[in-house]
């Protein structure tokens, strides 16, 4: 739905199941999530929306997509599907405008956040490792391979932002490259620091408002 100022609006009738992450690439709406169809026909798990209404991207993914960002002008797509319109990615693929491709070898879990943090493509999830390389529930993509961020986080990242210089990763986590940081932790370019003392219960989602980190 969109909110229009004063009241909530129908995007062209929308999906036929769950949407979990929008974002905004090359001024069209990209939406994931767990569906198969729009108004515009099938969809699997993705869709892109214009002024005509919603389109398919290729073929879509096996299974369910759960963040979607703009990233060095293409749509990147990560979750728990293994393939994108026949080709094998596993949890994130990247749509270079007319067909999905591969990020190396993919992640061996699911993918539940993305970002661009200094020029690099970042995700989260509840992963272990990513291009075969160690990186525990968090990596970054630098153009050419997965890499860890120090240690990475001790439980599933669920989230992710930036506030000004410091990448910030929310979610189940207590510990992040080994220092207490519970729920709540932020990577400063090269080790994690907590935010307080942090949260009591998983975060779920971050956002940056008016100068300030916001979480829920």
């Amino acid at each position: 739905a969109r909110w229009d100022g004063s009241s909530w609006q129908r995007v062209a009738e929308g999906t036929n199941g769950v949407v979990y992450a929008l974002t905004v690439h090359d001024k069209q709406l990209i939406a994931g999530g767990a569906f198969t169809t729009t108004t515009g026909g099938p969809c699997n798990s993705i869709a892109r929306r214009d002024e005509s209404g919603w389109h398919a991207m290729g073929g879509g993914m096996n299974n369910i997509v759960y963040a979607v960002t703009s990233y060095n002008g293409q749509v990147i797509a990560g979750g728990a599907f293994t393939s994108a319109d026949g080709t094998a990615c596993n949890r994130i693929a990247r749509w270079d405008g007319t067909a999905w491709q591969p990020l190396g070898t993919g992640i061996n879990g699911t993918v539940y956040a993305l970002v661009v943090y200094n020029g690099q493509l970042i995700a989260g999830g509840a992963f272990t490792s990513a291009g075969g390389t160690a990186c525990s529930r968090i990596a970054r993509w630098d153009g050419t391979s997965w890499q860890p961020l120090d240690g990475g986080t001790n439980d599933t990242v669920t989230c992710l932002a930036v506030y000004g210089e410091l990448l910030v990763a929310g979610g189940r986590f207590t510990t992040a490259g080994g220092v207490t940081c519970n729920r709540i932790a932020c990577w400063n370019g090269s080790a994690w620091q907590p935010l307080g003392t942090g949260m009591n219960a998983e975060v779920n989602a971050l956002t940056v408002h008016d100068g300030q980190l916001v979480a829920g």
